[in-house]
């Protein structure tokens, strides 16, 4: 099952970003930004309605969900953030971060910053080859189950003792620090 959408709502996100940024009207509509997330949508509804539930058997433990969705997160393009910074007034019903939220996950980059407008979170691409105008958050760990978390950030740099040079992946880390509470 392909998992990426083309074209990548991401794209035509930004795409629009640019144009209002410019003075002109957004190229593509709200629906067809939520369109090109169809891919993501239903892999991830399978994930969660189908593969997580028979991996799980009955078991209630804690789980963790992570990686790159290929999507951007529903909450932080709702209608509430709108006029975040290079949100331009833009939000779009977005529903593959949903579908997880909804099955009691919670996003714990969000968790630990939850002011949309002041950390976004851009986990792609710290690559200087993608330089986009808004920032894009596509990469997830999210927790189910009695968690606290404590922080989550995103690391787009080397490490020092690895020397100048790009970032290792088109992707930025996302490091969460959860505990467990029984």
């Amino acid at each position: 099952m392909r998992a990426y959408t083309d074209p990548w709502n991401g794209y035509l996100i930004d795409e629009n970003a640019a144009g209002i940024r410019a003075g002109l009207e957004p190229r593509h509509t709200a629906q067809e930004v939520a369109h090109a997330e169809r891919a993501q949508a239903e892999h991830i509804g399978e994930i969660i309605g189908t593969r997580l539930p028979r991996m799980l058997a009955g078991n209630r433990d804690p789980v963790l969900l992570g990686g790159d969705f290929n999507t951007l997160p529903a909450a932080d393009w709702s209608s509430r953030w709108a006029n975040c910074p290079n949100h331009f007034g833009m939000s779009f019903p977005l529903r593959a971060t949903e579908i997880v939220t909804s099955a009691g996950f919670v996003d714990t980059y969000r968790a630990a910053n939850p002011d949309t407008c002041t950390a976004q979170g851009a986990t792609w691409s710290p690559l200087p080859t993608e330089r986009l105008v808004t920032e894009q958050r596509i990469d997830f760990t999210f927790a189910r189950g009695p968690f606290q978390v404590r922080e989550s950030f995103v690391v787009d740099e080397r490490m020092r003792r690895h020397g100048p040079g790009v970032f290792y992946s088109d992707h930025a880390a996302v490091v969460s620090d959860l505990t467990l509470r029984r």
